[in-house]
């Protein structure tokens, strides 16, 4: 992929989290603020936020996260873009894995694998005991 073509990915994904037009996103958008901002906030569910800094994270290799907050910051979205630009070059899969997942996170926070285990706990509870 190209530099444009991940950065457009890039913009993609956050108009997708956001819910919002891509025609709307440019680069100096600062992320938390306008159409940017959140849409809840929980504690069982991570927000908008919350996911592009899991991103930010997940795409990191260790030199790169030990910089993270220090001397690389991530405020708009053009600083998006080109964090995962640069992190493509060391870690091409995990940032397409990343950039084009839009499935659902209805199943992500604290406490999902509990969630899980309940609902497992009941239909077999239902099953052996009916």
């Amino acid at each position: 992929m190209t530099s444009d073509e991940l950065g457009l990915a890039a913009k993609e994904r956050i108009a997708h989290l956001f819910h919002v037009n891509l025609e709307a996103i440019t680069n100096d958008l600062e992320i938390g603020e306008g159409i940017l901002s959140p849409s809840y906030e929980s504690y069982w569910r991570p927000n908008q936020i919350d996911l592009l800094d899991d991103d930010i994270h997940d795409v990191a290799d260790r030199e790169t996260l030990s910089k993270l907050g220090e001397s690389i910051t991530i405020r708009t979205v053009g600083d998006y873009c080109d964090y995962m630009v640069k992190c493509y070059r060391t870690n091409p899969k995990k940032v397409e894995d990343v950039i084009f997942d839009t499935g659902p996170h209805w199943l992500v926070g604290p406490f999902s694998f509990i969630a899980c285990l309940l609902v497992v706990a009941a239909i077999l509870y239902k099953w052996c005991c009916l």
